[in-house]
């Protein structure tokens, strides 16, 4: 005889379901960025949203989306598989991304301005770069949706003094606009790195092959070599991050510049 089931242990077990998943997610990526907290380097950080969370997000809104049953568990699950997966993918991301960064940051170490591009997903990824720039070596860094560029910082004054970075991940629909960019960008003579996961993407030169997630979490990849560069950078150019807190940055200690701001409520 068929019987109602039980919502409450139903949402229960879903709910020490996301618990486990969220703990094993999290164990997992600590352990993936040891190396950089062992060298006294910042956590993967921007504006507030840290991996941990970002994790907790996606757990949280693919179990609601179980339960309003706009998602199946099958499909539920299999986000968070490859979200816990992504794990591997930071480690390697680590592996092969120290060299190349260590070497353009020698190269890039007297730039003061710099592009920050991607479409869909990976513009988060231009985004947190450029976060990473500006507070940790203080260079000038511009976020940029890849499209945006051909009509705005495309007509920058001395292009070969302003490195780009092009976050182009392979199965983006953006793809062939990326590959446009790319021979914009050669045909300015801008320096360059384009952060890809498929080494038939472009034939550059200046290629960071890293391991290939779906798109929606290559954010999370991508924050390594942005997270590496910055370091990178801000130790060549004998940069303290947010500049010490000091002299003219001097009003930003104790978060002050947020701390001390006034809330005013209409009447």
């Amino acid at each position: 005889m068929w019987r109602q089931p039980n919502v409450f242990v139903i949402l229960v077990r879903l709910q020490l379901r996301s618990r486990q998943t969220r703990k094993a997610v999290w164990d997992k990526q600590q352990k993936s960025i040891s190396r950089f907290q062992s060298r006294r380097r910042r956590p993967l950080r921007a504006r507030g949203v840290t991996l941990r969370r970002f994790s907790e997000f996606i757990n949280s809104g693919s179990r609601m989306a179980e339960m309003l049953m706009s998602m199946t568990m099958a499909q539920a699950e299999g986000l968070r598989g490859e979200l816990r997966r992504t794990s591997e993918a930071l480690k390697e991301a680590a592996a092969v991304s120290e060299p190349l960064m260590s070497k353009l940051s020698s190269a890039w170490a007297t730039k003061d301005r710099m592009d920050c591009l991607g479409s869909g997903p990976a513009l988060a990824s231009a985004q947190y770069a450029a976060a990473k720039f500006v507070e940790a070596a203080g260079i000038h860094a511009t976020p940029q949706d890849a499209e945006e560029f051909h009509h705005l910082n495309y007509f920058v004054a001395e292009p070969q003094n302003v490195p780009a970075i092009l976050f182009a991940p392979s199965s983006a629909l953006s793809r062939n606009r990326s590959l446009e960019l790319i021979d914009a960008l050669d045909q300015l003579g801008r320096p360059k790195l384009i952060i890809t996961d498929a080494s038939d993407f472009t034939s550059s030169d200046d290629l960071l092959l890293l391991p290939k997630v779906s798109e929606a979490f290559a954010p999370i990849v991508h924050a390594v070599p942005a997270s590496m560069l910055s370091a990178f950078l801000a130790h060549r150019r004998n940069e303290v991050h947010y500049r010490g807190h000091t002299g003219p940055w001097r009003g930003a200690q104790n978060a002050g510049l947020v701390r001390n701001s006034k809330l005013e409520l209409p009447n």
